[in-house]
């Protein structure tokens, strides 16, 4: 339901499963294979308040760790310790930028302040967080890099999971890409993108970097982001 330009996306709406199904099936698992831990992958599934609520009530007793994601601008303080308390172990916020400028190019729908509350919220309540940062975002520059390096800092988290932006179907940022001609052979761009877990290298560059330039600023991003955070547990 969301309008991010860079997400790939087939349906404008969703559909939701009942908090009762989820509990029944992770239960089986629990009971035939002995599980104690679970991962969400549904990037929507802790969007609905009322089913949040209902899953947590009903996933506590079963005494099972989990892993979901929910984005920021609904990661009220309220709710997270309401994830602690039912067996959240790590919570994922797609944060891709402390750049305000970059977030309003991506469409995104927050912003700096509400990612650093979100975060702030986590980690002050003893959630740990992972994170999402894309990097080459059209009208990516040192600024907006540093205005990440510093909203990191500023929270006090080692977010070193850098990824290049890539232009996936059906997302308008591949229809961009199309328009403009920047995929010359849709077919092999298609199968040198993968399953979508990466890339580790730049597929299309959208920056004033140059290639070169652009693939060497991972290495450079995460020692300075490693630098801040070993100063702040200092």
């Amino acid at each position: 339901p969301f309008a991010c330009n860079f997400c790939s996306k087939l349906f404008k709406k969703i559909r939701k499963r009942r908090a009762d199904k989820v509990i029944e099936e992770i239960k089986y698992l629990k009971e035939r294979y002995n599980i104690d831990i679970i991962s969400f992958h549904d990037e929507l599934f802790f969007l609905d308040k009322n089913l949040i609520y209902e899953f947590c009530q009903k996933i506590r007793p079963l005494k099972v760790g989990w892993y979901g994601m929910i984005r920021v601008d609904t990661a009220d303080r309220a709710t997270l310790e309401m994830f602690k308390k039912s067996g959240c172990l790590t919570i994922f916020f797609g944060v891709e930028s402390g750049s305000e400028r970059i977030l309003k190019n991506m469409n995104k729908g927050t912003n700096p302040l509400k990612i650093e509350q979100a975060l702030n919220n986590a980690l002050e309540i003893g959630l740990p967080v992972d994170i999402s940062l894309l990097l080459g975002y059209p009208g990516e520059n040192k600024d907006s890099l540093q205005d990440t390096i510093d909203l990191l800092k500023r929270v006090g988290y080692p977010g070193i999971k850098f990824r290049y932006i890539t232009p996936y179907p059906g997302s308008p940022l591949y229809d961009d890409c199309m328009k403009k001609g920047l995929i010359k052979n849709e077919e092999e761009y298609l199968e040198s993108v993968g399953d979508g877990t990466g890339p580790y290298r730049p597929r299309i560059n959208f920056t004033d970097f140059s290639d070169d330039e652009l693939i060497d600023l991972v290495p450079v991003l995460v020692k300075k982001v490693l630098r801040n955070y070993l100063i702040y547990l200092l």
